[in-house]
């Protein structure tokens, strides 16, 4: 358990204010967040669930792995955030436009963007654990990979 407890906002580090509005008691968290230097990502994700800005997706049902439901508080920060980057990186560019598009699509836009023919992802398997493992990962663990 984290074990949040009200602090000194004057002892805590001075930090650039965000330009868009997060909500109140979250930027609180945050900052104190950053004045501990043992916080884990299990433990922020702790917090954000207690406090209602995540869920487990379908946590009800039994969950579905990596997927969340977000709060009213969540829903709000994120509203923030992707506004935020569309502001800057499209609305801000010259030289940027806006696309959306859906998450599915034809094999065929897969083939003609060269995702098909250039995707490589080789994994290799510990035949003693069972487990798999990228090579590329292990390469990098390992220094080989320069």
């Amino acid at each position: 358990m984290l074990g949040l407890t009200r602090f000194d906002l004057d002892k805590a580090p001075k930090i650039q204010t965000c330009s868009f509005n997060c909500t109140y008691f979250f930027s609180l968290y945050i900052i104190q967040l950053e004045v501990m230097s043992n916080i884990t990502l299990e433990m922020l994700t702790s917090l954000c669930k207690r406090r209602g800005f995540i869920y487990q997706g379908s946590e009800i049902y039994g969950g579905l792995a990596g997927t969340w439901d977000y709060g009213p508080l969540g829903i709000a920060l994120k509203r923030n955030i992707t506004n935020l980057w569309w502001k800057t990186f499209v609305e801000d560019q010259d030289n940027v436009y806006g696309l959306d598009t859906a998450i599915l699509m034809s094999p065929r836009v897969w083939e003609a963007s060269g995702h098909v023919a250039t995707f490589n992802d080789p994994v290799i398997e510990d035949v003693v654990s069972k487990k798999q493992y990228r090579l590329d990962h292990l390469l990098d663990e390992t220094g080989l990979n320069t």
